[in-house]
């Protein structure tokens, strides 16, 4: 009976380093994966900051042949009709506005 005991628990102590060893095999293959995510995740991010900025280019680009025209269109006609449409290009403020027609107001006393 002892000999049978001794070889029931060789058995289960063979299976059980078996089932650590692919325990650990498994781990070690999870490992691998998670170093691949983090690189690809970290080529991602990358990826998205270089998209971003070029998408702000392209708007700061396209913003500054809209205030461009805006400024010709004013420099041609002064219309002051066009004001509002630099106002909001430009981000102005109220006193940014205010010195505006200051100044359009002392031109026109010339």
């Amino acid at each position: 009976a002892l000999k049978v005991a001794e070889e029931s628990m060789e058995r289960e102590r063979v299976g059980f380093r078996q089932h650590v060893s692919s325990v650990v095999e498994q781990l070690k293959e999870s490992e691998g994966e998670t170093g691949l995510l983090r690189k690809q995740n970290a080529l991602l991010k990358e990826q998205l900051r270089e998209s971003e900025m070029y998408k702000e280019r392209t708007q700061i680009a396209d913003n500054v042949e809209y205030v461009k025209n805006i400024v010709v269109k004013y420099l041609e006609t002064n219309d002051k009709a066009v004001l509002p449409a630099l106002e909001q290009a430009l981000k102005m403020g109220p006193e940014d506005m205010a010195r505006i027609t200051r100044g359009q107001t002392r031109g026109v006393m010339k």
